[in-house]
């Protein structure tokens, strides 16, 4: 079996993330997570498929990791996670105001389960918590082969 990769693509907001990506020859992004694409796949659709990613899941499980976010928890968004449905692979926002701590907690989701999947990723993010830092640990302990591109600017 081959080793899995994690690539992070990270930085301040318009640091030139997407653009750094788009120089890494795309059979070596594996899925790539971008949460402003989420947010606007959602915003169009009304609905987030997660077997796009390559994901599998039960509402049992992916209902609760909204809920429980601590991300909206702090945002005063987690009574509004309650109204999300899931079905036949595809989380419903038909009653939620989506924006970008949605989104950001449907990427760490599937970041998480493809972690758990053994799946190669790709993710941008603008590192603004510890938990990037914690799910490079997590990568590494599981196999994976890690990757940082932290773009800087002046």
């Amino acid at each position: 079996m081959s080793v899995p990769r994690l690539r992070m693509f990270a930085g301040p907001n318009g640091s030139g993330k997407s653009t750094i990506k788009a120089m890494v020859p795309e059979k070596l992004l594996g899925v790539y997570l971008n949460p402003d694409e989420i947010q606007k796949d959602i915003e169009d659709r009304g609905f987030l498929n997660v077997r796009d990613y390559g994901v599998e899941t039960t509402k049992e499980e992916i209902l609760p990791f909204f809920v429980n976010s601590t991300l909206l928890q702090k945002a005063e968004m987690d009574e509004e996670a309650s109204y999300l449905r899931f079905t036949d692979g595809k989380l419903s926002f038909h009653e939620v105001s989506v924006n970008a701590y949605f989104a950001s907690v449907a990427a760490d989701f599937l970041r998480q389960k493809l972690l758990e999947q053994r799946v190669s990723f790709s993710f941008e993010t603008v590192m603004s918590s510890p938990d990037k830092v914690a799910l490079l640990e997590k990568a590494q302990s599981l196999g994976y082969r890690t990757y940082l591109y932290f773009i800087a600017t002046d």
